[in-house]
This record gives structure tokens, C-alpha cells and sequence, in this order.
């Protein structure tokens, strides 16, 4: 028989291995079970909604586009203004993230002074600080270097530019009179911009490279045709822009030698002949493009988005019924993230939307703001 003073050792052996395995988060079979990793991505959505905002001025109530961006994480969505009172946010806002700030850039048009600004936005936690970068000015799109030094494309003056951001110390560079800097990117060093010149009789999809040399300005169109450039990124040495010249397309550029290697015509059917254009693209690990853009029904034009395998060229339709447009897409392993908006049944009000597409098919996820545009999306884990 036990005696109650080993008894008492047992319980005691029993209770410390008890405590033992709440403390290490073992299981009762003694391996470690620690909680698995946070790998879900986090979606950022670049944007803007109508909203009402009082004049402090004037002391009235307006009715204007308030810049704001939507935070996507499984099923948790958060939208953040970023606004400021009496202040229009206009053109395409634009989304970058980088070391867990928030990067937003866009124009605004104070209602007040009736002056518009080039300005750029830094959300870290619960601080949102707005930075005004030039007066009379655009800002198209923003990227940061490794060097916290920050670089916004756009228009000053009704020239092409961009500007160096260090610091309090900002530098701003012309590119060609009468044009639009519209995507900004880096590469070894190197500013690559996305755009288009604007002429007497046309538009003229184009691009510029800012190395040690200088500025090289080259074309991607010519006179005898309309065209743009929108979009772009980077790939494997590759600079890949989107655009448009006599229908949707994509330029691909050698980043090394700045060279033109080849133009794809994203033309899938008649309805790409008669309205359609690409916005944004992304290329994956496999070198698989997927653009971003619009084409038509043959009423009106529709959400679509377009992928290129190196062997084929597929159009996927988003929603034939809206009166819309895609506007910017990332591609993960297992789903692709597409943004953009469509038109309200009174054809004035826009209303912003994403698509999650996957094996499950397509996922359609509309906000509730009003007037919303969506232009630019961010992924990071």
C-alpha cells in the first residue's frame, strides 16, 4: 500500500506537470505546439468617397471627394480618411506601404483659397500627418527607396515632373512641357516613370529614365496614333507598362538598356476594337501578366481584367451588368485582388468595388460610400 506521504509527492509530481505543460503550451504528448504564424495578407485600397464637409471659411457644408483608403484583412474591412476639412481631394489617389507606414498621394483643391496642391499623406498608427509638396501642382503617384527618401510623379505648371522628398527638402524635376508623369517606380538605382505627352492632335504614350547621365526621355506611340501609358512593374530586369494604343495593351521594356523589346495588343474579341483600355498590371514569380482595365458589352463598358500566360492572352469579364472599369489588380499564389468602380443607375455617381477571384470563382465586394474611386492596391504580409 501507498503511504499518504507518497501519495502527497505524487500529487504534488502531478500538479508541477500540470503546470509545466499550461506554461510551455505543450500537448499532453509532449511536443511543442507554439501558434501558428500570422501569414494573411493585408489589402491596402487607394481611394476616395463623396462626404459631406463644412468650410471653415465660408462656414458652409460642401459636398466633396475625401481621400481615404480601405484596409482589408480576411473578413475585417476599415476604411481611413485622411482628409482635411474644406479640402477636394482630385485625380487618381495613390497607395504605397512601406515599413508599416502608410504612404497616400493625391491633389487637393482647397475650397477656400481655390489653390490646388500636390500633396502626400504618412499614416503610422493613429497619426496621420498631411505634407503639402507644391503649389498649383498634380501628384500621380508616390514610391520610397530604402533610404526613406520619397519620390512623387505628376504635373506642375502643365509639365510632366516629378519631385525628390528629403526631408523637409524638396526637389522638383521637369520632364516635357504640355505632359503628364503618371507612374513612378525604382530599379537599381534608377527612376522609371510612366506616362504621356500631349501634342496639338494627340497623346503620346511615353517614358522617362532618371539615371547619373541625366534624363532619357522615350516614346512608346507616335503622332499618327492616340495613346497612353498608365500603369507599370517591375519583373526579372523587365519594365512592364500598360496602356493603350488603338486598343488595350502592354510595353515591355528592357530596365537595363532602357530599350523597347515589345508591344502585346490585349485585343481578345470585336468589343476590344470598339472601347477598351488597360489601367494597371502585375507580373508574377512565373512571369504570368495580369492587367487591369475596361472593355464594353457593346451598351456600355465593363469591368475586366486580362492574363498572359506567354502562350495565351484571356480576357475574364468582372461584371458584364456594371457600367465600369477595373482599375488596379494583384496577383497572389492563390487569388487575385481587383479594384475599381462603376456608375449608379443615374450614370453620375460612382460606386467602388473590389473582386477577390479564386478557385471559388469570383467575389464581388462593393462599398456602401458613395461616389467612391478606387485606383490604387497595396498587398504586404
Amino acid at each position: 500500500m501507498f503511504s499518504v506521504s507518497r501519495c502527497k509527492n505524487l500529487v504534488i509530481i502531478i500538479l508541477i506537470l500540470l503546470l509545466i505543460i499550461i506554461l510551455t503550451g505543450c500537448t499532453t504528448d509532449g511536443i511543442s505546439t507554439p501558434p501558428p504564424p500570422d501569414n494573411e495578407e493585408t489589402v491596402y485600397l487607394g481611394g476616395s468617397f463623396l462626404q459631406a464637409q463644412k468650410s471653415l471659411l465660408i462656414k458652409q457644408e460642401n459636398v466633396m471627394q475625401t481621400a481615404c483608403y480601405w484596409e482589408i484583412k480576411g473578413d475585417s474591412i476599415k476604411r481611413r480618411d485622411v482628409f482635411t476639412a474644406s479640402e477636394n481631394v482630385e485625380l487618381s489617389p495613390w497607395i504605397y506601404v512601406k515599413d508599416g507606414i502608410v504612404y497616400y498621394t493625391g491633389t487637393i483643391d482647397d475650397v477656400d483659397t481655390g489653390i490646388t496642391y500636390a500633396c502626400y499623406w504618412t499614416i503610422s498608427g493613429t497619426d496621420v500627418i498631411k505634407h503639402t509638396i507644391w503649389e498649383e501642382a498634380e501628384a500621380w503617384s508616390i514610391v520610397i527607396d530604402d533610404n526613406s527618401i520619397i519620390y512623387v510623379a505628376g504635373q506642375s505648371e502643365d509639365t510632366a515632373c516629378f519631385w525628390k522628398i528629403e526631408g523637409d527638402n524638396i526637389t522638383k524635376y521637369s520632364l516635357i512641357n504640355g505632359s503628364d508623369a503618371i507612374h513612378i517606380a525604382l530599379y537599381n538605382d534608377k527612376i522609371f516613370i510612366a506616362g504621356r505627352e500631349t501634342t496639338y492632335d494627340t497623346q503620346i504614350a511615353c517614358y522617362w529614365v532618371v539615371d547619373n547621365e541625366g534624363i532619357h526621355h522615350f516614346r512608346l506611340g507616335n503622332e499618327n496614333e492616340h495613346s497612353t501609358a498608365l500603369g507599370a512593374f517591375f519583373k526579372n530586369d523587365k519594365y512592364f507598362v500598360a496602356g493603350d494604343s488603338n486598343g488595350p495593351c502592354y510595353w515591355i521594356i528592357n530596365a537595363g538598356t532602357y530599350q523597347l523589346e515589345k508591344k502585346v495588343d490585349l485585343i481578345t474579341d470585336t468589343f476590344d476594337n470598339l472601347n477598351a483600355g488597360a489601367i494597371q498590371i502585375f507580373v508574377d514569380d512565373s512571369n504570368v501578366v495580369y492587367i487591369a482595365g475596361y472593355s464594353t458589352n457593346g451598351l456600355h463598358s465593363i469591368p475586366v481584367y486580362w492574363v498572359d500566360d506567354g502562350s495565351t492572352i484571356k480576357k475574364f469579364v468582372l461584371n458584364e451588368n456594371l457600367d465600369g472599369e477595373a482599375t488596379a489588380i494583384w496577383a497572389l499564389e492563390d487569388k487575385i485582388y481587383v479594384s475599381g468602380q462603376y456608375c449608379l443607375d443615374d450614370f453620375e455617381t460612382e460606386l467602388g468595388c473590389y473582386w477577390i477571384i479564386n478557385d471559388n470563382g469570383i467575389q464581388e465586394n462593393t462599398f456602401e460610400e458613395k461616389g467612391c474611386r478606387i485606383n490604387s492596391i497595396f498587398v504586404c504580409y
